[in-house]
């Protein structure tokens, strides 16, 4: 679907594909395919991507029923939630642990019957729905290799010393066979690595190598407009 979302835009490459933890996922498949379809990429930026795949998902999510679906949302939800409060109250005196007690069921007692809290409260359901979603896909993807015109492949992964690196759980020269370049950045994660500082260090690594990258097509077409000319 977003291949074709693309290719309405712009139907013949070179492209630039980035995405972040997930979505470095599904930006690498994209690649593939275009690649596979003759296209060339001129950069395939993958940011923080997640090393979570290839398992073979314990059953379809498709046949589970959205009741059952949007219980274990809200099960997540609440342990979630639970377990910020106890980390919070770890650190609180008894009187203050009181207070912050007395402080959440004042707001719970707020958000009866509020219908913004309930649209607030569905929306991060939602958002717990498509995050299991998201694991379940990738359990059951897995990664072929590129083949095709790929001029720049590059990983950027936070600098984080006890995450997790894609970079040594893929064996990422076995899916492609041409140079592959890795940047350290700024952050915890991919979504603290897209938040205030950090972004920009990120945006300004990104930027000079996509002008790396296109400084060639654009000598190209360059050449080609002075050969019109000289026609």
């Amino acid at each position: 679907l977003y291949v074709a979302e693309i290719r309405s835009v712009q139907a013949r490459g070179p492209y630039a594909i980035v995405g972040a933890c997930f979505g470095a996922t599904v930006a690498y498949e994209m690649a593939r395919q275009l690649l596979a379809a003759g296209e060339e990429m001129g950069f395939l930026g993958l940011l923080d991507p997640t090393p979570r795949g290839g398992k073979t998902a314990s059953k379809n999510p498709e046949s589970t029923p959205r009741i059952f679906k949007r219980l274990a949302a809200f099960r997540t939800l609440v342990v979630d939630r639970l377990q910020l409060y106890r980390e919070d109250m770890r650190r609180l005196g008894v009187i203050d642990r009181v207070r912050y007690l007395a402080s959440k069921f004042h707001l719970l007692s707020g958000l009866i019957g509020n219908s913004n809290a309930f649209k607030g409260a569905q929306r991060e359901l939602n958002q717990i729905e498509v995050y299991r979603a998201n694991l379940l896909a990738l359990d059951v993807y897995r990664r072929q290799p590129l083949n095709g015109r790929l001029r720049a492949f590059e990983v950027f992964e936070t600098t984080r010393p006890d995450r997790v690196k894609a970079w040594d759980r893929i064996d990422w020269p076995a899916l492609w066979k041409g140079p592959i370049k890795r940047h350290e950045m700024p952050g915890r994660d991919s979504g603290d690595m897209l938040n205030a500082e950090n972004v920009r260090v990120l945006g300004a690594s990104l930027a000079q190598r996509l002008r790396l990258a296109f400084q060639a097509y654009q000598q190209q077409n360059s050449v080609k407009r002075e050969n019109a000319q000289s026609c």
